[in-house]
């Protein structure tokens, strides 16, 4: 299995519970691409679509955190061919919250169908008392 993770806005692989992923996952192959520090989809997007390309998709498993949820989104709505094996989506949101510099990512709203083809089964976590994102601005 590979887990590629597009990583939340301020973070490295090294950030957070991302390298203990590959800890509770070791025969899994776990890949967090290098993001630049400045979000913009036009450079986001490209990192994690090369990574999730690399391997297959029905052994592939694509985790976005925080803002790396939209970008996520993004590649899931232009995916064609074998669905991925899976996508979590961590504390992540659908629609803007409030920072002008991240306004593209939410630009003209999701291609739901096309993203639902696109991946065999979806997983949403959040908290409930989470101090960024209220539920309904989540990927629920």
């Amino acid at each position: 299995m590979r887990i590629v993770i597009s990583r939340a806005m301020g973070t490295t692989a090294e950030s957070l519970w991302y390298p203990y992923l590959a800890k509770v996952n070791p025969d899994a192959e776990v890949v967090v691409p290098e993001l630049p520090q400045n979000p913009e989809i036009g450079t986001w997007l490209p990192p994690v679509t090369a990574a999730a390309g690399e391997g297959r998709p029905g052994e592939t498993v694509l985790v976005g955190h925080s803002l790396g949820g939209p970008n996520l989104l993004r590649l899931l709505e232009s995916h064609e061919g074998e669905p991925f094996a899976g996508v979590v989506l961590v504390a992540s949101m659908s629609e803007p919250i409030g920072y002008e510099a991240l306004e593209p990512f939410f630009a003209g709203g999701f291609d739901w169908a096309r993203i639902k083809k696109a991946a065999r089964r979806f997983e949403v976590l959040t908290a409930a008392d989470d101090p960024v994102l209220a539920r309904t601005r989540s990927c629920t």
